[in-house]
């Protein structure tokens, strides 16, 4: 970190930022160095400012979140050799981009050119919140894909690919096959990120730079990177064409490797290819995955809501799926459950280990190794019980964080009640993970 040391009095400071809050371009850079300086130094200590994030709001009516993302962009973006300016792979991007790159892993980030939208590093970003969600425990209980374990990395991720994309299956089932047409194809553009997400190992990234030849992927949940040659996507789309029975037909050729349907929709009529769709062909293309079905929610009927009340409790989306809460006469969320009364009535998770200590002997005569298989099996369900619920707590949790740490909003004593019940339930379930 460079030594910061500021020159001159407040009012050529203030009159450097004025003059840089004019300007467009990649002034912002500046701009949070400049207000680093507020920050970092005391030169505003003989004036009425308190500090940077009042000095900002009087003068310019940036609020604290702003000046925080204005340092922000200078400290991760800016040059090693001279902060006050943009490290020269980072010009270009703008602000805006700058932004949402703030948050984002290096390894990501260097597959990102200025030549992406702000949309298509929006969609980047959200695939790695996506992923985020999951906890590693919900991704092993998921188990790997047995059909693609003899599929080296790439193949595995482009088998998927082709997959989730049945109109890119055919356009390069129909190809030539050579290099630089499988390129053409999946890289139109002549950049291109695909997001995929394999079965046990989560979401992968695959990169193609049609320029410099570098393909990579990078697992989105560890940022381990691997490279490879562009002359390997012919090998590899060729290796997976081969595990089809029928390869003239692609539909039949799709159906035979994957076992399913070839999807109707993913047909084209002569007529709509004599007539191409003329429109901007994205460079990001995110997972493509199978949401959930709602679960029907349980009714409580042993209470009447008075008309025009609102209760958190209509509102389970925001309340942890195991949580025990219910509403006094007064519409009131109040706990039934303390953590003490949790520990003194034996929930599910512990039912087991208390019977076991209690017992002197078996009832009846019973066969020992099945008897520890039987145990080890319900350790692991209570165990995996007790990961879900910490899990959906946390989710829970994060949301409501993500959804009011960078707004002006506050949140409605609703959400800040479900926001408590779900901290409440998660802090038990460690309790409860710890025991078991």
């Amino acid at each position: 970190m460079i030594e910061i040391i500021p020159k001159g009095t407040f009012d050529e400071w203030q009159q450097a930022l004025d003059t840089e809050f004019s300007k467009s371009a990649e002034s912002f850079i500046r701009i949070g160095y400049l207000l680093k300086i507020a920050r970092d130094t005391d030169i505003l200590k003989d004036t009425p400012y308190a500090n940077v994030i009042d000095y900002a709001k009087t003068r310019y009516g940036l609020d604290k979140t702003q000046v925080s993302r204005f340092i922000a962009i200078n400290e991760r973006f800016g040059s090693k050799e001279n902060d006050a300016t943009l490290e020269d792979k980072y010009k270009g991007f703008g602000y805006a981009k700058l932004a949402l790159m703030l948050n984002m892993p290096d390894e990501i980030i260097e597959e990102i050119s200025p030549g992406y939208s702000k949309s298509e590093i929006e969609d980047i970003k959200k695939e790695i919140d996506e992923e985020k969600k999951l906890s590693d425990i919900e991704i092993l209980i998921e188990g790997k894909d047995e059909s693609v374990k003899e599929l080296n990395e790439l193949e595995q991720v482009l088998h998927q690919l082709f997959h989730d994309n049945p109109e890119l299956f055919t356009k390069i089932h129909t190809s030539t096959y050579e290099t630089a047409e499988l390129i053409d194809i999946l890289a139109p553009t002549g950049e291109m990120i695909y997001s995929v997400r394999l079965q046990g190992v989560g979401r992968l990234m695959l990169s193609i730079k049609a320029d410099s030849g570098r393909i990579t992927i990078t697992n989105v949940r560890s940022m381990d990177k691997t490279e490879w040659n562009i002359e390997d996507i012919a090998e590899a789309v060729i290796n997976i064409f081969n595990m089809a029975v029928d390869t003239e037909d692609p539909a039949k050729a799709w159906t035979s490797i994957y076992k399913e349907e070839y999807p109707k929709k993913a047909e084209v009529a002569p007529v709509q290819q004599e007539k191409p769709v003329q429109r901007k062909e994205k460079k990001v293309q995110k997972a493509k995955i199978e949401k959930p079905k709602p679960q029907p929610v349980e009714e409580n009927t042993e209470e009447e809501q008075i008309p025009g009340q609102d209760s958190v409790l209509n509102h389970p989306e925001y309340l942890p799926e195991n949580g025990n809460n219910k509403a006094d006469s007064t519409g009131n969320v109040q706990e039934t459950d303390t953590f003490v009364d949790k520990q003194q009535e034996k929930p599910p998770y512990f039912e087991k280990v208390s019977a076991e200590k209690e017992k002197t002997e078996p009832e009846m005569p019973t066969n020992a190794i099945n008897t520890e298989c039987e145990d080890e099996v319900d350790a692991l369900g209570n165990y995996m019980n007790c990961w879900e619920a910490i899990c959906d707590a946390h989710r829970k949790i994060t949301l409501f964080i993500e959804d009011y740490s960078a707004s002006d909003t506050t949140p409605d004593n609703m959400r800040i009640e479900a926001a408590r019940i779900n901290a409440v339930t998660l802090a038990e379930e460690l309790e409860h993970l710890k025991a078991l």
